[in-house]
């Protein structure tokens, strides 16, 4: 059967055949010898090479170099016995998702679905029984493994190892994983992901009051206002609280990406971004509805761009991101009937399958190299009647179709490109939204989530239970993601309250919007916008920011400080003197003050004397002498021993600049050489 996998043939001697028979000669008898000893050396070439094949599979990259008490596993520690002795939880910390479905045995590979039978063959599936025991105090689940009738599928593989996209997989979970861990794609290495997933949702529309939106792309290079730390500084508010990871909703692929990315890398923060429903539900030229729920030409036009604008960094990744959300809850809209009615069910399959085969294409063409990210779909957490085998239970109906359709998509009504089950098996992460307490997700969801699934991780997109004791709710839930290998953590829903949304979506949000005005932006459908400052929510007398903060091992910020002007963001010009000068702080004083030098040129060589400096012009401010201008002056014709012309100064642009600043600027100083007649 292995070698006629491989493309060889078996000659059958012709029937009829006998010492008797006038026919037999020497030849005949030469000629059956000789394709016996072919035979024999074509077997012996196929185990050698199946060896061949499995040695690769122990050829593993470790991604976590992390040593000491503050790392959860030490990945030196066991590597060459990583695929025996390493838990499934130290496997994905250590070498990501590549190392678990690789150490995974073929032969207690689960097929959830019974395959469709064809003709009068019998189709094969394997069931998984599963049994709980503890292994280092994490709850692990032995499988065993009762084989059904099956039928023998030749299947030709092609020079370079990869199974034709357009065979029809009739095989078994057993037969397509052995095959998946053969393909060439599956020896790449993902990016690390935190050991623990420690999100927050982030969408931080600026407004007060309900409105519509026409853009929500809130990652653009446009918004630095509110995440950059020349503005708001969202990220870093989100660092300090002890978060690892932002996740995003909008997607405008046309805008550039680069800088938050890069900013969330300096605040020690993964980026789970999303596709929009622009090209599922929403384009007016052609969405995946048009085109029967075969969305591959719409999401492949819309990755490209975003690999174009920022995602890629000399054909890498860049290393801020760790997750891409194909569709954030695709079950109540592609289409809305699709945890309901079986042929819409089929459609949501073919919509997400064929999406990801889209991304996959994209990176192919876009020449992109390891390490890669993992993709998922973000499901609700309704239940989907018409899925195989949900057994009545929230998202998991939904998770093992999608599962079925990567294995098996021509049942799906569609023909991928790429062997999508090898990229499912590396790259896919299971993903859900709830509002549900954690006692009731164990119950109706996590206890049935390691029988149905072996190898694939699963995360909460969004997580927060409205009115519920934040601190014991996000501690709860972390300590079964402690504890379940498979189980990669939360995003808690979320950063700032949706003014925009009103309604019972105003009951989500660690932060209000304030009174103080820390900016104003234009944004990229020409909507002119306030970046205000944070003010954070209280329930039942707790801050729900110092809750969170709390459970994630950070600190929250000083509520008192919020929203008050900020020497390192006003801005650089007498509004912002007198703002930081009428706090009558002289730490903040000598924090603008000390801005200021550095755009003239200076470097500050001794605080104490910038500190004597402050406080001349903290208590002087009021009266003559003692203005923006002044300070302007004094610094550039200053011989103070606490300055220090830097020789490395430079006339440079700021790169934290916000586009209505730069517009400012520019109308300035054309105005100026207009009035000098140049």
């Amino acid at each position: 059967r292995e070698a006629t996998r491989r493309g060889y043939e078996y000659q059958p001697i012709e029937a009829g055949y006998s010492p008797d028979n006038e026919g037999t000669s020497n030849r005949r008898i030469l000629w059956t010898c000789s394709a016996g000893i072919l035979l024999g050396f074509a077997a012996a070439a196929c185990f050698f090479y199946e060896r061949m094949d499995r040695g690769k599979v122990h050829d593993v990259g470790i991604l976590s170099t992390c040593r000491g008490k503050d790392c959860r596993f030490d990945c030196s520690a066991g590597k060459d016995e990583w695929e025996a002795k390493w838990s499934a939880s130290k496997k994905l910390y250590c070498c990501g998702m590549t190392c678990l479905a690789k150490s995974v045995k073929a032969d207690a590979h689960n097929s959830h679905v019974q395959l469709e039978s064809r003709g009068p063959s019998t189709a094969k599936a394997h069931r998984i029984t599963g049994k709980s025991h503890s292994v280092a105090g994490n709850t692990r689940t032995s499988t065993s493994v009762t084989t059904v009738t099956t039928t023998t599928v030749t299947v030709t593989v092609s020079s370079t190892g990869t199974i034709p996209a357009t065979t029809m997989m009739k095989l078994s979970g057993g037969d397509l994983l052995r095959n998946a861990q053969k393909d060439p794609t599956f020896s790449g290495q993902q990016i690390h992901q935190p050991s623990i997933l420690k999100g927050i949702s982030y969408c931080p529309v600026p407004v007060k009051s309900v409105m519509s939106l026409k853009s929500d792309d809130w990652m653009t290079d446009l918004a630095k206002p509110l995440w950059s730390a020349a503005g708001r500084g969202d990220l870093e508010v989100m660092h300090s609280l002890g978060a690892n990871a932002v996740r995003l909703y909008g997607n405008n692929p046309e805008l550039q990406h680069g800088d938050f990315l890069d900013e969330a890398q300096k605040n020690a923060l993964h980026v789970i971004p999303g596709m929009s429903d622009f090209p599922y539900t929403q384009d007016p030229d052609q969405n995946c509805i048009a085109t029967e729920f075969n969305c591959f030409s719409q999401v492949k036009k819309q990755y490209s761009q975003n690999l174009k604008n920022g995602f890629l960094k000399n054909g890498q990744y860049h290393p801020a991101l760790s997750y891409f959300i194909l569709i954030n809850e695709p079950d109540l809209k592609v289409p809305t009937t699709a945890d309901s009615v079986p042929e819409d069910s089929q459609k949501l399959a073919r919509a997400i399958i064929s999406a990801f085969d889209a991304v996959l294409d994209a990176e192919q063409d876009a020449g992109v190299h390891g390490p890669f990210i993992n993709f998922t779909a973000t499901f609700s957490y309704a239940i989907c009647s018409v899925c195989p085998k949900s057994h009545g239970l929230p998202a998991l109906g939904q998770m093992l179709l999608v599962e079925d359709a990567m294995m098996h998509p021509e049942k799906y009504g569609y023909k991928p490109r790429h062997f999508l089950y090898a990229a499912y098996l590396r790259r896919w992460v299971n993903s859900f939204n709830t509002a549900n307490e954690a006692a009731d997700l164990h119950r109706t969801f996590f206890s049935h989530y390691e029988k149905s699934f072996s190898v694939t991780p699963v995360f909460i997109g969004e997580y927060h239970k409205p009115g519920g004791p934040v601190l014991q709710e996000v501690q709860q839930i972390l300590q079964l993601a402690d504890q379940m290998p498979l189980f990669l953590g939360i995003n808690f829903f979320e950063f700032q309250v949706s003014c925009w949304k009103g309604g019972s979506e105003m009951q989500f949000g660690l932060f209000g919007l304030g009174g103080y005005p820390i900016g104003k932006f234009s944004y990229a459908d020409g909507s002119k916008y306030t970046s205000w400052c944070l003010s954070p929510e209280v329930v039942s007398g707790t801050l729900l920011p110092e809750a969170l903060a709390a459970a994630y091992g950070g600190h929250s910020p000083s509520v008192a400080q919020l929203c008050l002007p900020q020497a390192e963001t006003v801005p650089i010009s007498t509004l912002g003197y007198n703002l930081i000068v009428g706090l009558k702080d002289t730490n903040k004083t000598a924090a603008f003050i000390s801005r200021v030098a550095g755009h003239l040129g200076y470097d500050v060589i001794h605080p104490d004397g910038l500190h004597e400096f402050a406080k001349v012009y903290m208590h002087g401010n009021s009266g003559k002498g003692y203005q923006f201008d002044d300070l302007m002056k004094d610094l550039q014709f200053s011989d103070s021993d606490w300055l220090h012309r830097s020789s490395d100064a430079r006339c440079v642009a700021d790169r934290n600049a916000s586009q209505s600043a730069v517009e400012k600027a520019i109308t300035w100083g054309c105005g100026k050489l207009a009035q000098a007649g140049r």
